[in-house]
């Protein structure tokens, strides 16, 4: 009798799951390191997301693709400083951390009392003109009315300042894709790939992020 039989049902076939994977994707155990430039961490990383992107999340800090992405612009790029005056919006805990390590005077935000250190509306940001010098919004405009927030981020930014901004983007599509005519959960899911988005965005980004500021 080996160990494995030892074990309850349900963790042996676990264990057999676990080999399979191993035999059909021997990268997600072999021995290929990592390196998260987030936090320095070396190894495999976790699967995440529905349907699962394997080896997507930093098992030390958490850190997906969009945020080690962001690691490794602040890092060598030189994007903030110690004299920025941050507004980070739906503050993830890994970047927040990220910002903090520049000295800038930063403040998280987010719409929902407690959860950040201002409470604010990205479409109607509730601060004078020219107070922030880097906005950062990480997977944040597909949320809401794009639009509406772009000129308000415009008007509160100062004069020379900076949003730093990632979203789901499809590269093969020329046009972002919405319908304000898809509300129900099911159907964002299906449409957008997240119950509470309401567009993917495609190669036009960099024209909707100028046209949003100017209108």
């Amino acid at each position: 009798m080996t160990i494995a039989n030892l074990l309850p049902k349900r963790l042996r076939l676990h264990l057999r799951a676990l080999r399979y994977l191993a035999q059909i994707h021997p990268h997600l155990f072999g021995n290929t390191q990592r390196e998260c430039p987030a936090c320095g961490e070396k190894g495999h990383f976790f699967a995440a997301g529905h349907p699962p992107r394997y080896n997507a999340q930093c098992t030390t800090c958490g850190a997906l693709e969009r945020h080690r992405l962001m690691a490794l612009a602040f890092d060598r790029l030189h994007l903030i400083s110690s004299n920025d005056r941050v507004v980070h919006f739906a503050a993830e805990t890994v970047v927040t951390e990220m910002i903090r390590q520049t000295g800038a005077n930063y403040r998280s935000a987010d719409i929902t009392p407690g959860r950040g250190d201002l409470i604010l509306n990205i479409e109607a940001i509730d601060l004078p003109e020219g107070d922030v010098t880097i906005f950062v919004a990480n997977h944040v405009l597909e949320h809401v009315d794009d639009h509406k927030a772009l000129r308000e981020l415009y008007r509160v930014l100062s004069p020379g300042g900076r949003l730093i901004v990632s979203v789901p983007i499809i590269h093969g599509w020329d046009m972002t894709y919405e319908n304000p005519a898809i509300q129900a959960d099911a159907e964002r899911d299906l449409h957008f790939g997240q119950f509470d988005h309401v567009r993917y965005y495609g190669n036009d980004l960099r024209d909707r992020i100028f046209i949003g500021t100017k209108a």
